[in-house]
């Protein structure tokens, strides 16, 4: 018979710890797995933004010196000088301008 006082665990007793453990390790483990997936995506997103950030500040300073020098057409041509050409009667030099530089094989515009 047995005594009062055993000491010990069954094999059934231990099957279910061990099965509990592994079902809660693969549970954290999933976890980590998610949370180290999301985070890779925000570093690719937070590259992208920093890379356009980049190109924009590139392109305001661009803008900026454009407008200091006093160009605001879309030629490249200061005012004085379209407004100089205007009033010399070369009213369609504009326009000869755009056909020299369209691409081959495409219309001007």
């Amino acid at each position: 018979m047995r005594s009062v006082r055993q000491r010990g665990l069954t094999l059934m007793e231990v099957l279910i710890a061990v099965s509990l453990v592994g079902l809660m390790s693969i549970g954290i483990l999933m976890s980590i797995r998610m949370g180290l997936n999301a985070m890779d995506k925000t570093n690719k997103r937070l590259m992208a933004n920093r890379r356009l950030l980049g190109a924009q500040r590139i392109l305001e300073r661009l803008c900026q010196r454009r407008n200091d020098a006093g160009v605001d057409r879309a030629d490249g041509r200061g005012e004085d000088q379209a407004a100089g050409r205007f009033l010399a009667g070369e009213r369609g030099a504009g326009k000869q301008d755009r056909e020299q530089q369209a691409p081959h094989g495409r219309p001007p515009g």
